[in-house]
């Protein structure tokens, strides 16, 4: 037993280190917080997924609060104390240690790539949630406006937890579709299977991926007001080429489909 807890701490340390990493090397950064990363969540899940939500739960709360460490400049944009205490709960303590439940479902679905894919979904839809209510609740008159708080907290919130929740996902489905992580020791996956084409079908996604956060980065990168200290201001939006946009995706969603299609030729021909 004691063998095990000293080679879960171990694990943690790495993983916390590993996930901060990850952190720190966004493709995507919102102004006033959020970002889409590599999957900066996954070795926080792992850890969940290998060992369970008690000994996780202490790990993504050392990650959420050096999250905090690297976000305190956004504390500075709340107006009172009360502000400053529930951005610190909400966008980052609570908000990164529900991470520890991504483990949720290892018990209740046999197949590991599809338990942690589930978990993950669950953990990171516990976190919008938390960054959904302050911006809600504490980001109005600061980044949100408050004439519609709701729907935009939840599109500023959305445009990256999506696709962080996406690459993060496809991240885990596929490690663990490789390797196996419910023994002691990480094994490789006895149903592999053919692992050039997982490769590939996680491939045809990416142009996909790319495209929407180009989208996202292009439509926010209009929406902030100059002449407001950087703040949001949706009417803004007009000035958007949703055209080029359009064109980006149309290519995106095209190439990620040829991929796809060809891999699954490739597949039934079994090449």
């Amino acid at each position: 037993m004691k063998k095990k807890n000293v080679l879960a701490l171990c694990e943690c340390a790495v993983m916390i280190t590993l996930a901060t990493v990850l952190s720190i090397l966004p493709l995507f950064q919102l102004p006033f917080g959020g970002s889409i990363t590599v999957a900066q969540v996954f070795p926080i899940a792992l850890i969940a997924y290998r060992y369970s939500w008690k000994i996780a739960l202490p790990a993504a709360m050392v990650f959420s609060a050096i999250q905090l460490l690297f976000g305190l400049q956004y504390l500075s944009y709340a107006p009172t104390t009360l502000a400053i205490i529930a951005i610190i709960f909400l966008d980052y303590i609570i908000a990164f240690s529900v991470i520890a439940f991504a483990g949720a479902f290892k018990k209740k679905i046999t197949a590991p790539p599809l338990s942690i894919g589930i978990g993950i979904v669950f953990a990171c839809t516990l976190r919008f949630i938390c960054h959904f209510i302050a911006g809600w609740t504490v980001w109005i008159g600061i980044s949100i406006p408050a004439n519609m708080a709701v729907p935009q907290s939840l599109l500023y919130n959305a445009s990256y937890m999506l696709p962080e929740t996406i690459i993060c996902v496809i991240t885990a489905v596929y490690v663990f579709s490789v390797l196996d992580f419910r023994g002691e020791l990480v094994t490789a996956s006895k149903s592999t299977g053919n692992v050039g084409i997982t490769v590939l079908k996680i491939f045809a996604f990416l142009p996909l991926a790319g495209g929407f956060i180009y989208s996202v980065a292009n439509i926010f990168s209009h929406l902030q007001n100059t002449n407001n200290e950087g703040m949001l201001d949706f009417n803004l939006i007009s000035n958007t080429d949703f055209g080029l946009i359009g064109i980006v995706l149309s290519v995106c969603v095209f190439i990620s489909a040829l991929i796809y299609l060809f891999v699954n030729i490739l597949n039934k021909r079994k090449i």
